[in-house]
């Protein structure tokens, strides 16, 4: 049921972006989803900081620029933003997180591993800054550095496989927003699913 609300938002928001800008293509979906939320409750509501990012994310989507605009201000700044739009409109939230993901995995000029580890790292990064990951056991801490090492020399498939998803997304919860570990999971999964197929193609990754 709420995969069909999810699939019927969607589809409204697609059919309003497409007519209001018939210049925008159905297959650029994130292109649709934030020319939509500009023109939608959600916008008016943002914090004058958050309408600033999604403009410039709506500028750069145009321009298929997504992944340097999310590089100049970094992933921790994307997932605060993320937590805003959450608040006002969730479905608004989940299409743009996947979307967002999606193109951000599309920009990806050249067949190495570099922006998918870029990726995963940020969102680690982003665990380990965070001030609850300080108050971890010695162990839990070592663990998720152990991952961050691991996805830079692309062997984070053995180490998921040897201490398994329960354990790194308890810790993940623990100290991180749901929405915050959704994204990493997204980006753990996708990072597993790209180092099995170049590791299968080409080898071990080493980064």
């Amino acid at each position: 049921m709420k995969m069909m609300l999810v699939s019927a938002v969607f589809a409204t928001l697609i059919m309003y972006a497409t007519c209001v800008l018939p210049t925008v293509s159905q297959d650029d979906h994130l292109l649709v989803v934030l020319q939509a939320m500009h023109h939608s409750n959600t916008f008016r509501q943002l914090p004058t900081m958050e309408k600033v990012i999604l403009v410039e994310m709506l500028a750069a989507a145009e321009s298929d620029q997504i992944t340097h605009y999310v590089d100049t201000i970094g992933f921790d700044r994307v997932l605060l933003f993320l937590d805003h739009v959450n608040r006002y409109n969730q479905t608004e939230a989940h299409l743009l997180e996947k979307y967002l993901i999606q193109e951000l995995a599309e920009e990806e000029t050249t067949p190495s591993a570099t922006t998918f580890r870029r990726s995963l790292q940020s969102v680690i990064h982003t665990i380990t800054s965070n001030d609850a990951f300080q108050h971890l056991s010695d162990t839990d801490q070592t663990l998720m550095l152990d991952l961050a090492e691991a996805a830079e020399h692309g062997n984070a498939t053995a180490l998921v496989n040897q201490v398994g998803y329960s354990k790194i997304l308890a810790l993940v919860e623990h100290i991180m927003s749901p929405a915050e570990t959704h994204v990493f999971l997204q980006y753990l999964v996708s990072h597993i699913e790209k180092e099995l197929g170049h590791n299968h193609h080409h080898g071990p990754v080493v980064g």
